[in-house]
């Protein structure tokens, strides 16, 4: 824990403000604190026994994190005395805060700030006075500081909300609980325009004795305190004193001499307090600044190299030799600049050639994401003068309801304004007019810049302006750094993508309608999606047509002395020594071979002993991240790129803000940056030893389809360790980052290196080969190895010893045809061909899956007759749309547009040239498929029809023949023939929206039992309840959970 971890657990145990400045007068280290047994904190004489009961019991770490994440779901944070952002007028008062909480945001600005106290229950006099005091400041730009209580305190933050005026609230109970509750809507107002303020714990109620204690900020916040209304005993005079005693002025609005809530104002004016007769008195005479005039942009002006300079300030470097550097100029400009921007007013020298920019000057800039998570993970490292909002994905599209494509106007599109976005569109307009600038800050891919490029549209930003920014992890040195070096928007991206989108617009509704006619509503077409669909179409073709061999397997076992051996056999030897693979196709023929094995001598052929070593594979890319999390962890393309984006964006891992942990997950390329690959190299020398590492970059392995715009997927800092931020991350998040953390680290060690050894056996002139392969130094398996290797063997045996065959023996087999196409090979294969790029894998499948083209059985893509039916369809009439080679070709030329070889609306002519003339063929000619559901022989229980075997979306279901007229369905139960544990009902097969199989209750909604795991046929022997099944590639393993009784069996059995 750090001092300001300290610092809130302290304030969460309560402990005293006065004990924790003792603390740091008699020089002790908080951490200390935090570490010592209960005589060194008694011997301190400073903690009560209740709070060092809780110093030594409490999990503190624990307590920290759980609080820092209450604090981010409602958007709060929290600062210390320690900290360079905490108001300095705070230090100065005789019973300073540690520690404050706040939602919104604090900025220099608000030392210029007056507090507006007064009654709750106030008369119509003094809410009037109190608007108009309230507005009168905030036409001088001038903060308004009060505690959010009903009345006066209410009326001054209203007023100054309504005239775009900055407002705190300083409250008396916890930053997460609003009080009184009907300024629930102000006080998120106050939030997004200024700042709620608290130095009580989360979760304290708004005590009573509370409310005097947080007068005192209040007061010491401002520069002085205006009180409108107070009776004798009033809060408000209680600020009122602590204000003169904090050295603040203190004036009072004069009222009825014969009203009670006028009596404390009176009594002010009374013993000396001066009275409030307008705002420009006040400003003369209390040394308030006026800022309408020095926050009108307009009235100041500054050169580029002067704004240059400026903006480098602004951002944080402050070091004259710094800002000399990355200026571009030389001493002496650098210098007259300098003088000329503090003569301005727009920066001040604080001595030692250090300089800082005084806000005051400029607007806010506003930085643009697409993600609320993106934005939140930024605002936490940036200073306050950076606005960060989401756009919350695209905000203009083609309309959904009709084409949208001008053809005659060459191919334009008809973008509109996405419907329900208004709100967000309007705000950002909003922000975009207040702000000094705005930058763009999408994701940093084509689909990324054709967002910013619609947002620069509704902003009404010139495309050839510098505010385009583009990082692709989410670190504080990566998004200054891209600040520092905006651009242009890349039409040549954008173009890439309206590409992409046209084309797909066109497949998809000139093909669709024909899909809808003759086969039946609701279905579509797609470039990328029907080529995808024909490769499993035709996988099942494939394996349909395949015809079985039979075949047979050999082994031996040979003797010498003591040591037995167990070979393969692999063929025969000829007169030169070399050995020919040799099939053996029946039983004929393996009789034939083991009689004469049998009857020959046998002897060692060969021994060879080799080192041999293995690489390790290269760093993730989207497609290789997909695979292997669907082989490796069992997710599903779109669960895993759901997962890799919260792990992009960012997750509070303890440390106080969120934390981008992995690099931008859309990509193809296996390059890495020298930086990272200098991190690896410390962190596997301080770990494992200088053997284990070795440099590879990996920009040599690029897939010939690969575009490289940006680096391979890899852990942001290889120091985050996965088992240290562990209890951070939910159980998907740690096992996805835990493959990404390992493959990155491997990808910098050294190879793993074998001792292997192949002995030939010669029994006459058929040759047997044993091969072993040991382990002799681990390399990068050292992180993560899933393999077994042979125990080194040492042999006594040399070539031509003879040897003895105990025994040989033969198994029938068969051969086998492809596997179907599972989500990770498809992937592969649709990556291989150059079909779709990384960004359309995930969004290709589940349109597959949603459209009832394809189904999943235990992993594996089967064509359903639906999709075989628009496949055909397709083929029959669309041949370039399902053909791989085409779908790759218009990918390739998209590559191109991405990089300005083509123009994209040539590209969409040549194409479309060709396919209308497909189109009006097939609108004529195309046959109907018709789609015969399959007859069950189950009786509909309303008419006594025969119930159809039909599909929808998440599976199959039984539906009346007698549709329309009777429209009673059933679902389809497979019954596993075990029983539930919880309720004794069967356990049923049942299909999740997203496709998965799953176990459940038939006695669902009354019994919520559910399980992924294969469930059973048959109870556990032991205690008999229902028990899983593992199926592994020789043996399956039936395991219950409920008394932990396990048995492996034969497969064949099971």
């Amino acid at each position: 824990m750090d001092n300001r971890d300290v610092l809130l657990y302290l304030n969460s145990i309560y402990a005293d403000r006065a004990v924790v400045f003792s603390l740091f007068d008699l020089n002790i280290e908080l951490n200390d604190i935090m570490n010592m047994d209960r005589a060194s904190l008694k011997k301190l004489n400073l903690f009560s026994d209740n709070i060092i009961n809780k110093i030594l019991n409490d999990d503190k770490e624990a307590i920290v994190y759980r609080i820092k994440e209450k604090l981010d779901k409602i958007d709060a944070d929290f600062m210390t005395f320690l900290d360079k952002d905490f108001p300095s007028r705070l230090l100065f008062i005789d019973d300073p805060p540690y520690l404050l909480f706040y939602k919104g945001n604090i900025i220099d600005e608000d030392s210029n700030s007056v507090a507006i106290v007064g009654a709750r229950k106030s008369t119509s006099y003094g809410q009037l006075a109190c608007k108009e005091i309230a507005r009168d400041l905030s036409m001088k730009k001038i903060c308004i500081i009060s505690g959010l209580a009903l009345g006066i305190d209410s009326i001054a933050h209203q007023t100054a909300l309504e005239n775009a005026n900055r407002t705190i609230a300083v409250i008396g109970n916890g930053i997460d609980q609003i009080y009184p509750r009907r300024n629930e809507r102000l006080y998120s107002e106050i939030a997004d325009h200024g700042a709620v303020i608290s130095e009580f714990p989360l979760g304290e109620q708004p005590l009573k004795f509370n409310f005097p204690v947080r007068n005192r900020i209040i007061s010491a916040l401002s520069r002085l305190v205006i009180v409108v209304e107070a009776q004798k005993r009033s809060g408000s005079l209680i600020t009122a004193r602590l204000a003169l005693e904090q050295g603040r002025d203190v004036y009072a609005v004069p009222g009825n001499i014969f009203s009670a809530n006028s009596e404390g104002c009176n009594m002010l004016i009374r013993d000396g307090a001066g009275i409030y007769t307008n705002v420009d008195d006040l400003i003369e005479t209390s040394g308030l600044v006026d800022n309408s005039i020095s926050m009108n942009k307009e009235n100041l002006v500054l050169s580029e190299d002067e704004r240059k300079v400026y903006d480098i300030i602004k951002n944080g470097d402050v070091n004259y030799e710094i800002i000399l550097a990355k200026a571009g100029l030389d001493s002496a400009s650098l210098s007259a600049l300098l003088t000329i921007l503090e003569l301005k007013g727009v920066i001040t020298s604080q001595g030692q050639r250090t300089y800082y920019a005084n806000r005051r000057w400029w607007k806010m800039d506003l930085i643009i994401v697409e993600s609320p998570t993106k934005a939140k993970t930024i605002s936490k490292f940036l200073p306050k003068t950076y606005k960060i909002i989401a756009s919350k994905g695209h905000l203009r599209d083609l309309p959904k309801s009709r084409f949208a494509i001008d053809v005659e106007n060459n191919f334009e599109p008809e973008y509109i304004n996405i419907r329900g976005k208004g709100p967000v569109i309007n705000e950002l307009k909003d922000l975009a007019k207040k702000a000094d600038r705005v930058y763009l800050a999408t994701d940093p891919d084509r689909e990324g810049e054709a967002i910013s490029y619609h947002l620069a549209y509704i902003l009404g930003i010139d495309l050839k302006d510098l505010d385009r920014i583009e990082f692709h992890e989410i670190t504080k040195n990566a998004v200054t750094n891209a600040i520092a070096e905006p651009r242009s928007i890349d039409m040549d991206l954008v173009d890439a993508q309206q590409a992409r989108r046209v084309l797909d617009r066109i497949v998809g509704y000139k093909i669709s309608p024909i899909l809808w006619k003759k086969i039946r509503s609701g279905l579509s077409a797609g470039r990328v999606q029907s080529s995808a669909l024909k490769l499993i179409v035709d996988r099942k073709r494939e394996i349909d047509a395949f015809v079985p061999e039979e075949y047979w397997n050999l082994k031996a076992l040979y003797k010498h002395g003591s040591e037995e051996y167990e070979a393969k056999f692999v063929g025969t030897m000829d007169g030169k020594g070399k050995v020919n693979k040799l099939d053996v196709h029946n039983v004929k023929e393996k009789n034939a071979i083991v009689k004469e094995i049998k009857a020959s001598e046998h002897i060692c052929e060969s021994v060879k002993k080799s080192l041999s070593s293995r690489m390790p594979s290269p760093p993730y890319t989207t497609s290789t991240l997909q695979q292997d999390a669907s082989r490796i962890l069992n997710f599903s393309s779109s669960k895993t790129m759901k997962v890799a984006q919260s792990l992009y964006e960012g997750i509070n891992i303890g440390k106080g803000s969120q934390t981008g942990l992995i690099t931008y997950m859309r990509t193809d390329s296996t390059r890495l940056s020298d930086e990272a690959c200098g991190a690896a190299q410390s962190y596997i020398i301080s770990k494992f030893g200088k053997e284990y590492h070795k440099k590879n970059n990996y920009a040599h392995k690029q897939s010939k389809n690969a575009q490289d715009a940006h680096e391979a997927i890899r852990p942001v800092n290889i120091n985050i360790n996965p088992s240290e931020i562990s209890k951070y991350l939910s159980q998907d998040e740690l096992k996805l980052y835990r493959l990404i953390w390992q493959r990155f680290l491997m990808t910098q060690m050294a190879s793993a290196k074998f001792d292997t050894l192949t002995i030939d056996f010669a029994s006459g002139k058929y040759i047997f080969r044993a091969n072993y392969k040991s382990l002799k130094f681990d390399g990068f398996l050292k992180v993560s190895s899933y393999e077994k290797f042979d125990e080194k063997k040492d042999v006594k045996l040399k070539a031509n010893d003879k040897v003895d065959l105990e025994k040989i023996e033969g198994e029938k087999k068969f051969t086998q045809p492809k596997s179907y196409y599972t989500e990770a090979t498809l992937i592969k294969a649709l990556e291989e061909l150059g079909i779709g790029r990384p960004s359309t894998y995930s969004p290709t499948i589940s349109t597959l899956i949603n459209r009832n083209y394809i189904e999943i059985e235990k992993k594996m893509f089967i064509p359903t007759e639906l999709g075989i039916s628009v496949t055909k369809l397709l083929e029959d009439n669309f041949k370039s749309i399902v053909d791989a080679k085409f779908t790759a070709y218009l990918e390739s030329k998209l590559d191109d547009i991405s990089v300005g070889k083509l123009e994209w609306k040539d590209v969409i002519a040549s194409f479309y040239k060709d396919f209308i003339k497909d189109v009006e063929k097939a609108e004529k000619e195309a046959k109907d498929y018709e789609l015969k559901d399959e007859v069950s022989d189950v009786k509909c229980k309303l008419c006594g029809r025969p119930m159809l075997i039909k599909r929808s979306r998440y599976g199959k279901f039984l539906g009346c023949s007698g549709f329309p007229e009777c429209k009673y369905t059933e679902a389809i139960v497979e019954k596993t023939g075990a029983v539930c544990p919880k309720c004794g009902h069967d356990i049923i097969k049942k299909k999740s929206k997203t496709g998965r199989i799953f176990y459940g209750c038939s006695n669902y909604p009354n019994c919520d039992f559910a399980t992924f795991d294969e469930v059973y046929s048959k109870p556990c022997p032991k205690c008999g309840k229902y028990r899983t099944i593992k199926r592994k590639s020789k043996e399956n393993v039936i395991t219950c959970p409920n008394c932990g009784f396990e048995e492996v069996i034969d497969k064949k059995k099971s």
